[in-house]
């Protein structure tokens, strides 16, 4: 069994801590790390066993809601579309108005341009379009493609010069560069542009209001602990540095508009896997594990938001 005496120890820890984002890493990271050993206590027998040939249960689908949520745009009537003719290898790009269609549909949301933390932007991209390549892949070999579109969305805001268009280009350019120039028209059915607000006041949904309704807990022990450290970095402050962490979340959504899945990245650790693992439940496709990548790059990379755009460069 998990060792309780360490976890109730260090849930004392934690209610001391946090005075800085750094203790809140640090301390988070000895918490995973605790658990992660823990955990392999108990598993190693098992594998032993097992002579280490059982693989991962990929396919094994745990909702994330107790129930539907309806799924919000945070730039609502004002969000865009960016589309590329797929004819040619480079086709030009065209801008709409976007709102969610009649079909599932898999949303990266992605925040490219905020102020660079321990991933900077254009890694950022890249991950995307990995990421990306992956969830397409999948849908395609599996046959569920037809049924699903997959959307990259942007949920902050544009660097000037973009959004004022850049040097005359078309629509694409307000893209990263890594996405517009890379052929991924070929992963993503659009590309979406949906500014949150960080702060009240800003135009478009707040960020804390968007996000905190996916923000679930396990129950137990382990729920209790998350609680508190979430509460100690700031989750009830809207201007805490709880909400400055803009990373990606993936939604997935039904024809009707409802956020079945939820997998956000605060601070958590989260994966294409999960999203993969949840259209194919709500599709009824009946996957076993042989139908999932076995290497998964994870989207546990981290941004962080600043008030300014100002002298970032452009990519």
């Amino acid at each position: 069994m998990f060792n309780t005496g360490k976890i109730v120890w260090h849930q004392e820890v934690l209610g001391k801590l946090l005075a800085t984002q750094a203790d809140f890493d640090k301390h988070a990271r000895q918490l995973r790390q605790m658990m992660k050993v823990n955990i392999l206590v108990l598993t190693v027998p098992f594998l032993i066993a097992g002579c280490g040939s059982e693989k991962p249960a990929f396919s094994e689908y745990i909702p994330t809601l107790d129930k539907p949520l309806p799924f919000k745009l945070p730039a609502g009537s004002d969000s865009i579309k960016i589309t590329q003719d797929r004819t040619g290898l480079v086709g030009k790009f065209s801008q709409s108005s976007y709102q969610h269609p009649d079909k599932w549909v898999i949303y990266m949301a992605s925040a490219p341009w905020v102020k660079e933390g321990s991933s900077d932007f254009t890694s950022r991209a890249v991950n995307d379009s990995v990421v990306g390549n992956k969830i397409m892949s999948f849908l395609q070999e599996n046959n569920l493609k037809d049924r699903v579109d997959f959307v990259w969305m942007q949920y902050d805001a544009l660097p000037q010069s973009k959004d004022e268009g850049w040097s005359g280009m078309d629509a694409g350019s307000k893209l990263p560069g890594v996405l517009w120039s890379q052929n991924t028209h070929h992963i993503f059915d659009a590309y979406v542009i949906s500014k949150a607000a960080r702060y009240p006041g800003e135009k478009g949904l707040l960020y804390s209001d968007w996000i905190r309704p996916f923000i679930t807990y396990p129950d137990g022990e382990n729920g209790a602990i998350w609680r508190a450290v979430d509460r100690d970095a700031g989750i009830e402050n809207v201007y805490s540095d709880f909400w400055s962490r803009w990373g990606r979340h993936f939604f997935v959504v039904d024809p009707e508009g409802m956020v079945q899945d939820a997998y956000v990245s605060m601070n958590r650790d989260t994966s294409e896997l999960q999203a993969m693992r949840s259209i194919a439940h709500h599709l009824g496709a009946g996957l076993d594990d042989d139908a999932y990548p076995e290497f998964v790059y994870g989207s546990a990379y981290q941004a962080f938001y600043s008030q300014t755009l100002e002298g970032q460069l452009l990519h």
